[in-house]
């Protein structure tokens, strides 16, 4: 019964038994909408301006105003949080990309969005980033750290990297691992490029292993960091074709140290 005037609706293949539409003004329209309908042509999820992914054993990985999430055919979401708890870290994150650090922990604290992983996870965001006397990294990680065993996805391969640098005072690699095994299942990309960082030095097999499904994931720094073990025959076989491809897909992803390896290359020629 929605009519979005003037209508434009695009339509994305059917995969386990629904399919995603987009209903706007164009197909570049930042304010359009995504809806699911069923093979019926029910619409089973209303129209909500969201980034609706394709659904696969009943869940789609989706991405509202930067908060990655699970979407459900029932409509419910992996978030565990209330209405009026996802718009405060909706107002948050907005407040974070503005660099009005006030503002977003005052959204972030909110009653409302107490207990709200997406919250958890930018208000520990903010305490390991910002400049003292407010920085509290063990605070920080705490709040991650809750909001990953709430099983958001984000929250997992932040964890493992808080671990994997000791960015709270607590270096923990074992882990790290443990944590970036999570994010994999949850389906974080980055988070085979962090696993394979891990294994670099100790292991290049594995790495390269890791790093090459993180960059048929197209993830730049694991195409980046693949390419330079194609050149150095770590872990694979020395190969020149598959360094200079690897190394051009992640600058045109714009991967900056694969850009300014290609014009360094280019200058010695």
């Amino acid at each position: 019964d929605m009519v979005i005037k003037p209508a434009y609706v695009s339509a994305s293949y059917f995969s386990d038994g629904v399919c995603v539409v987009s209903i706007g003004k164009g197909p570049y329209d930042s304010e359009r909408k995504d809806g699911v309908i069923d093979k019926t042509g029910k619409l089973i999820i209303p129209f909500e301006k969201r980034g609706i992914n394709t659904f696969s054993k009943g869940r789609a990985k989706t991405e509202e105003n930067g908060i990655s999430f699970y979407l459900y055919k029932n409509g419910k979401t992996s978030l565990a949080c209330s209405s009026k708890g996802l718009l405060n870290a909706r107002y948050g994150y907005g407040a974070i990309a503005r660099n009005d650090v006030k503002s977003a922990v005052e959204f972030l604290s909110a009653p409302d969005a107490k207990g709200c992983p997406i919250s958890d996870y930018w208000l520990g965001y903010i305490y390991l980033q910002v400049t003292p006397p407010m920085r509290d990294s063990i605070k920080g990680a705490q709040l991650i750290e809750q909001a990953a065993n709430a099983g958001f996805p984000d929250a997992m391969y932040s964890i493992a990297y808080v671990y994997a640098y000791g960015l709270s005072g607590k270096k923990d690699e074992a882990l790290a691992k443990q944590w970036l095994a999570k994010a994999i299942r949850a389906g974080v990309p980055a988070a085979y490029t962090l696993l394979g960082s891990l294994n670099d030095k100790t292991n290049p097999e594995e790495a390269a292993k890791l790093y090459k499904k993180g960059a048929e994931l197209l993830e730049p720094t694991a195409m980046y960091n693949l390419a330079l073990l194609y050149r150095d025959g770590r872990g694979v076989m020395k190969n020149e074709h598959e360094f200079n491809s690897w190394l051009s897909m992640a600058a045109k992803r714009q991967y900056q140290p694969a850009k300014d390896l290609q014009a360094s290359m280019m200058q010695k020629k």
